[in-house]
C-alpha cells in the first residue's frame, strides 16, 4: 500500500517488489509482521530515485500522526483490532483524518479501507502500548552511493 503510494502518487522510481518479496524482507510470518523488522526493506529501496526510508518509532501522539499526513506521508500505526472476541495486534495504513467529522481513514491490509471515530481508533492504538508509528521519511534528492557500492578490490583500476 505505502510503496504503491510512492510509486504511483509520488512518481519515485522504486524497486519493483511483490508482495511475496516484501513479506520475505520484513520477516511476516502467519501471526503477522513485527513493527522493527518492516524497516528491513529500507535497504531493498536504496536503488530508488530517491532516499525512501521506513522509520519505527515510539512514543507518538495523534499531533504525529496529523504532522505525517499534512506532509502528504502515509503513516502506519499498529492497532489492536477485536475479531470474534479474539483481539491481535494490527498494522494499518493512516490516510486521512477528517477533523470535521472526528474520523480516522486506514487502509487495512485485512479488512480494506476503514473509517473509525477518532476515540474509538485512539484507544485500540493506545492498547498497543508505546503508540508505534512507522513514519515515512523521502528525501527528494538522489540517494548518494554507499561505500557497500563501490569495488572492494583498491587494485581493479590498475
Amino acid at each position: 500500500m505505502v510503496l504503491n503510494y510512492v510509486s504511483q502518487d509520488l512518481g519515485i522510481n522504486i524497486p519493483n517488489l511483490d508482495l511475496n518479496d516484501i513479506r520475505r524482507i520484513v520477516r511476516t510470518q502467519a501471526d503477522g509482521t513485527l513493527p522493527y523488522d518492516v524497516a528491513r526493506i529500507n535497504q531493498k529501496l536504496r536503488p530508488a530515485s530517491h532516499r525512501v526510508e521506513f522509520i519505527p518509532s515510539e512514543g507518538n501522539s495523534f499531533h504525529d500522526i496529523e504532522e505525517e499526513l499534512e506532509g502528504k506521508r502515509p503513516v502506519i500505526a499498529w492497532i489492536l483490532k477485536t475479531v470474534d472476541n479474539i483481539g491481535f495486534y494490527h498494522a494499518v495504513v493512516i490516510t486521512h483524518v477528517d477533523k470535521d467529522r472526528l474520523i480516522v481513514g486506514y487502509d487495512d491490509p485485512m479488512f480494506g479501507k476503514q473509517e473509525y471515530p477518532v476515540p474509538s481508533f485512539l484507544n485500540d492504538w493506545e492498547e498497543c502500548e508505546n503508540n508505534l508509528l512507522i513514519r515515512l521519511s523521502i528525501d527528494r534528492k538522489p540517494p548518494q552511493k554507499e561505500l557497500e557500492d563501490f569495488p572492494h578490490d583498491l587494485n581493479a583500476g590498475k
